[in-house]
């Protein structure tokens, strides 16, 4: 009987170390060994975010439900006071102030995905999300870039940039339901070729603009 007792102790013993730390082991030989939390909660005035490594967080804003996803941006719980006293503010300071600030918001209420951008230019200071810049936002309503984009391009120039290969047309514009219709555009070494209809290899060209014609309009 006295040999039952010493395994049934060190399991205990094991479980109650465990139960004080909060961190979860992956690997004793992998670079990133620890997966730390903090308090998660369902109430502001208790949560907290959780930080994979030193870069990734991922938490709730202040008075509102929406949530975040953070590289290299933690939100300042303290700022708070533990009682959400700075209202609507939602404060964040770098991992690294050499670095840059990426935000990420998915919008369960309007289903917007809205990225943030802040350069911390050396600066440690508290930065509110609404102080950064909005780069991108995707949603049912409305969706747009505020930078370059680019199709078939990783490095576009451009504000809006088309990159086809062989193709004779590279933008669409197609109508469907009552009155509907189509018109394709496209450019090659002799100029602008415009398609009312569409273009099929043998349609009616209706719009052509050289390398050497000038059009004005007004």
């Amino acid at each position: 009987m006295k040999d039952l007792y010493i395994p049934f102790i060190a399991v205990l013993f094991t479980y109650s170390a465990f139960a004080q730390n909060p961190n979860f082991y992956i690997d004793s030989n992998n670079k990133y060994v620890e997966f730390k939390k903090t308090i998660i909660s369902d109430d502001f005035y208790n949560a907290a975010q959780i930080k994979v490594g030193t870069y990734l967080t991922l938490g709730n804003y202040g008075n509102t439900n929406n949530s975040w996803i953070g590289s290299n941006a933690i939100l300042d719980y303290s700022s708070y006071g533990g009682r959400g006293s700075l209202g609507d503010k939602n404060l964040f300071i770098p991992a690294w102030n050499q670095g840059t600030a990426l935000v990420i918001t998915p919008d369960f209420v309007g289903g917007n995905f809205t990225g943030y951008t802040h350069s911390w230019n050396s600066s440690s200071n508290q930065v509110d999300i609404k102080d950064f810049n909005t780069t991108w936002n995707l949603g049912p309503e409305k969706s747009f870039v505020n930078s370059k984009l680019g199709v078939g391009t990783t490095n576009p120039t451009q504000k809006f940039q088309i990159d086809a290969n062989d193709t004779a047309i590279q933008v669409q514009l197609n109508r469907t339901g009552t009155n509907s219709g189509k018109v394709d555009f496209g450019v090659d070494g002799d100029g602008l070729h415009y398609w009312v209809g569409g273009y099929d290899g043998f349609g009616k060209e209706e719009f052509f603009v050289g390398s050497n014609g000038n059009i004005g309009v007004g």
